[in-house]
């Protein structure tokens, strides 16, 4: 049996809790939903599943019972507030219930080119108007018709993930080609969470592209689901324990498709010291390796994993640092920046984060960029230095885990 001195449970899942979430409001009957989660981001998928024809009632405060209460909606304003994945997914979901709607944010949501994701949308006769690129937009003449939908998936799978969710419900056939897709997992997982209420889609790929058949008439099942505990939270702790202690990780599915789960393929070519035992993963202090990863299809990793590359050997080499331009912050100019004032040699070439090892850190004070994962990812730093470095602005981890400096503290 696995026995450490501290224990961390994994929160839930947001993603997957997302995704439910969404299935709920379809299904169009009573669900519930247990082990959920109280970050910001789910808070704002609930006020948009209850703006779009439902009520939420806590059970408990790790259960509550999702409640259809149909409505006339001429025209909705739905506030994603700094939740890109809403953003993106509820577009496509909200024009099965209104023709008119706006979708809107604030923070650095308001920065990111989020309306390039709704071209296919516009191409198909519905009217958005939008400051460019950028976050209001207002949606006119929306009808979600079965149709073909060719999609551009080489920056974000979650407008496709939406998509995915509203087509089965309408009369006839779809199809959907995602051209050089990325983040094929969170693709996966949503396809998991329709499976889960009595929806299917047949999916084929070649290469990058991917070919999704999705049959019309399917209603979602109602019934009683269980969020999962969630890799992308306890990935930046499991980086944690490899530098500094011994934690075991509690509630997590090593069978789930969430693509952070590859963060045990990164402990296993970084060398690190982990057992996996009745469900539970012990990670303890390790002789850390430089390593090579492609994290194209899970970008969120990219912060934690380049704080376990400090700490290697030689040269660590990460593939994906396209993907992080329109994140919370421009993730991969920010890790740079930010490794360098603690004398860590990091480059930008292509596609590929360069990060040189070095374990004699210089004090400093670094700038989480308002940026949940930057600010989990330096934390470890302000850990291993005793203070030495410092993160400013660390409560927006609030954003995905609001008790992450809670766990935190059980590497000390």
């Amino acid at each position: 049996m696995i026995k450490s001195k501290f224990n961390i449970t994994a929160p839930p899942s947001k993603s997957f809790e997302q995704r439910l979430l969404a299935a709920s409001l379809l299904s169009q009957k009573e669900c519930i939903i247990s082990n959920v989660g109280n970050s910001e981001d789910i808070a704002a998928t609930r006020e948009i599943v209850k703006s779009l024809g439902t009520e939420i009632e806590f059970i408990s405060p790790e259960k509550y019972k999702i409640i259809p209460q149909p409505k006339d909606i001429e025209k909705i304003f739905l506030d994603c507030r700094e939740s890109g994945f809403c953003a993106r997914f509820f577009p496509a979901v909200a024009m099965l219930f209104t023709k008119r709607f706006t979708i809107t944010g604030k923070g650095s949501l308001l920065q990111r080119p989020i309306v390039k994701s709704f071209d296919v949308l516009a191409k198909k006769s519905c009217i958005i108007e939008s400051n460019g690129s950028f976050l209001p937009a207002v949606f006119k003449n929306c009808i979600l018709l079965p149709d073909v939908y060719l999609i551009d998936g080489s920056h974000t799978s979650q407008f496709t993930s939406g998509l995915l969710m509203a087509l089965p419900v309408l009369k006839g056939n779809s199809m959907i080609i995602s051209k050089n897709t990325v983040s094929i997992d969170y693709l996966l997982l949503t396809i998991k969470v329709m499976n889960l209420f009595g929806v299917k889609i047949y999916f084929s790929s070649i290469g990058k592209d991917y070919y999704f058949d999705v049959p019309g008439d399917q209603k979602y099942l109602p019934g009683e689901y269980t969020v999962e505990g969630d890799w992308s939270s306890v990935a930046t702790l499991i980086v944690g324990a490899a530098i500094i202690s011994e934690i075991c990780f509690y509630g997590l599915n090593f069978y789930s498709l969430q693509a952070d789960k590859r963060i045990l393929d990164v402990l296993k070519v970084a060398n690190v010291n982990f057992i996996i035992e009745n469900q539970n993963l012990r990670v303890s202090k390790s002789e850390i390796k430089s390593f090579e990863f492609d994290a194209t299809h899970c970008p969120d990793l990219i912060p934690a994993i380049s704080i376990l590359a400090v700490f290697g050997d030689s040269v660590s080499k990460i593939k994906g640092a396209k993907r992080l331009i329109h994140k919370e912050s421009n993730r991969a100019e920010a890790l740079k920046n930010e490794l360098s004032k603690v004398g860590v040699n990091v480059s930008l070439e292509d596609d590929f984060l360069i990060i040189e090892a070095n374990k004699k850190l210089k004090s400093a004070m670094l700038d989480s960029y308002n940026d949940h994962r930057l600010a989990m990812a330096f934390s470890i730093l302000e850990i291993f230095t005793q203070g030495k470095i410092s993160v400013n602005d660390k409560n927006c981890v609030k954003k995905s885990y609001p008790n992450y400096f809670e766990d935190l503290k059980k590497l000390m």
